[in-house]
């Protein structure tokens, strides 16, 4: 730990050093917690649409407290709310690198395992997909799915972390905004 703290160093930067992470997390964090306040809107106005069914709402608190740990963790400089936020989408980015070569095996309709997947995903469509061509625009259609929300998971994911490491250390060097040293003010006499 450097003994002046820094709150502008590049190592605090994120989007190509376009901006510091306290404001991509922020950024990151706020439009989940509107997609998180939306859904519950959504789910109080029309009830459960997903498979989640009564656990959608369940699911959509839990999420919304989840992404609000950050936010509130820049707030407080308290690194330990982001804790569940980064845990959360270490799980979720494993799930869906779970998912890729899965995927990749459905597309192969001749070998057990993808006739056992196709069938899986034939069910999760309660059924609608019955042609091999509806089978594939679908899996096709998860493996991109899964992809692009690996890539950009891992993104916000490392925003995140470098924001907690921001936080902590500032947390660590006692640092507070309020007693910013000014070399630009002059003396009173």
């Amino acid at each position: 730990m450097d003994p002046y703290f820094d709150r502008l160093a590049s190592k605090y930067r994120c989007c190509c050093g376009c901006m510091h992470v306290e404001t991509g997390t922020k950024i990151i964090c706020g439009v989940a917690l509107i997609m998180y306040v939306m859904s519950g809107i959504s789910y109080w106005w029309a009830g459960p649409t997903t498979m989640w069914g009564n656990g959608e709402l369940i699911r959509i608190v839990i999420g919304g407290l989840v992404v609000a740990g950050p936010l509130m963790g820049i707030k407080k400089t308290v690194p330990a709310y982001f804790i569940p936020y980064l845990v959360f989408a270490l799980v979720s980015i494993i799930g869906f690198l779970v998912q890729i070569p899965l995927m990749i095996m459905a597309l192969n309709s001749g070998s057990p395992i993808g006739r056992n997947l196709r069938d899986m995903i034939k069910h999760m469509y309660n059924d609608k997909i019955v042609t091999d061509a509806e089978i594939d625009k679908a899996v096709w259609e998860i493996l991109v799915h899964c992809v692009l929300t690996s890539l950009y998971s891992i993104w916000f994911f490392s925003v995140v972390l470098q924001c907690y490491r921001y936080v902590d250390d500032k947390k660590k060097a006692g640092y507070s905004e309020v007693t910013l040293p000014q070399p630009n003010a002059a003396p009173i006499y």
